[in-house]
């Protein structure tokens, strides 16, 4: 159950080369999405101007949990988004990559080892950032239920995880 702490979160984003890479990373790190979820976001998944992100089932994609959910974007996930896309794409990530017989859409495992690998941050999934994006939230004091709702996960299964994460609570 590995997660990065912020410097490691910035380094990968730093050091990220492509706009698609990067654009992984800030959906991993900044909204906790699984590398289905990625591949499979939609330009109409997004609102900047309320700052959110709605993860939707479509004919090619169920969400894991089966449950549509909404996740508030970060300032710097959003204005990253506005300054590297004009939303006039299906896809996000690789838009001229059409689907085939293989469950991922398109495949960017290589390119984020090589990533993990140049950062010196060894063994480090992609599942990492998720992980990071709900253990930075429990630990600055966000409720573990608004954590479990954006990961779409049980509420049981996000305390167990990130249950130790929670500040210190005096009362």
């Amino acid at each position: 159950r590995n997660f990065l702490l912020p410097n490691q979160a910035k380094l990968l984003l730093e050091a990220a080369e492509t706009r698609d890479m990067k654009f992984a990373l800030y959906c991993g790190i900044h909204a906790g999405l699984r590398k289905l979820e990625v591949v499979e976001a939609r330009s109409n998944w997004f609102d900047l101007d309320a700052k959110l992100l709605h993860v939707q089932a479509t004919d090619t994609f169920q969400p894991k949990d089966r449950d549509n959910r909404t996740i508030p974007l970060t300032d710097e996930f959003a204005d990253w988004l506005r300054e590297n896309y004009s939303f006039n794409t299906t896809f996000m990530l690789a838009p001229e990559v059409k689907h085939g017989d293989y469950r991922y859409r398109f495949d960017f495992r290589t390119a984020y080892e090589s990533l993990v690998a140049r950062c010196g941050l060894p063994n480090t999934t992609f599942h990492d950032l998720r992980r990071t994006f709900a253990s930075l939230h429990v630990s600055r004091g966000t409720s573990i239920y608004k954590v479990a709702r954006w990961l779409g996960d049980r509420l049981d299964v996000v305390e167990d995880h990130y249950g130790h994460l929670i500040p210190n609570d005096k009362e």
